[in-house]
């Protein structure tokens, strides 16, 4: 059974489901790991946040990233991040991860918390620093409803989860929005489906729009 990372996660759900298809296609053949492109993000931002080390010996860590554009995305969200955090001040705490797994056990789903915020309960942050697609809200809060059931038998729990964007500095905090605890499920179903499909060699229609969240 594959698992998504969030981020993963995201970027399939905003996907049209001809692209849904191609990209479950990848997932389901046998192969090597692939590259994680954000991972030298999330190791350098722990050791900021939570290890004390200062930014600019981060950054100075970052400058021997081999791959140019890796090294250019890490620095650029490190800054962004570095500003944000000098905004939102708060004791830090760390969650573990949730998984969620869908109801026919087509795939799973991975939410890593980068950052916790200890106030009022406790708020699990993931971090968002891809370029495309851009982030829909009812896409992330969709994806957040799932990940937050995911959370309830977990010890420590947060009390509010989140999606923070570095790429435009925004917090998509769950408890900020409606219930779209539905509209998760929908994705979910769609998905389901379009696993399925892949199993059975159905063709999709000739349509790369994505699906707007409002259809769900």
């Amino acid at each position: 059974m594959p698992t998504f990372g969030f981020s993963a996660f995201l970027k399939l759900i905003s996907l049209s489901p001809r692209r849904q298809k191609s990209e479950i296609q990848k997932r389901l053949q046998p192969s090597k790991n692939g590259y994680d492109f954000h991972r030298n993000l999330k190791l350098h931002a722990h050791r900021y946040l939570y290890e004390g080390t200062a930014l600019e010996d981060v950054l100075a860590s970052v400058s021997r990233i081999v791959k140019d554009a890796e090294k250019r995305s890490t620095a650029q969200g490190l800054a962004r991040l570095h500003t944000w955090r000098s905004e939102n001040l708060g004791d830090l705490i760390e969650f573990p991860p949730a998984i969620y797994e869908s109801p026919r056990g087509r795939f799973k789903v991975k939410f890593t918390s980068d950052i916790g915020i200890a106030d009022r309960g406790g708020m699990a942050i993931h971090i968002w620093n891809t370029a495309s697609p851009g982030l829909n809200a009812r896409e992330i809060f969709a994806a957040l409803a799932l990940m937050n059931t995911a959370y309830r038998n977990i010890v420590p729990s947060p009390a509010s989860m989140a999606v923070l964007s570095l790429r435009n500095s925004q917090l998509y905090r769950l408890t900020d929005a409606e219930d779209f605890s539905l509209i998760g499920r929908r994705v979910v179903e769609s998905l389901e489906g379009i696993f399925e499909d892949v199993e059975h060699g159905v063709q999709l229609p000739r349509d790369d729009r994505p699906i707007a969240p409002s259809q769900f």
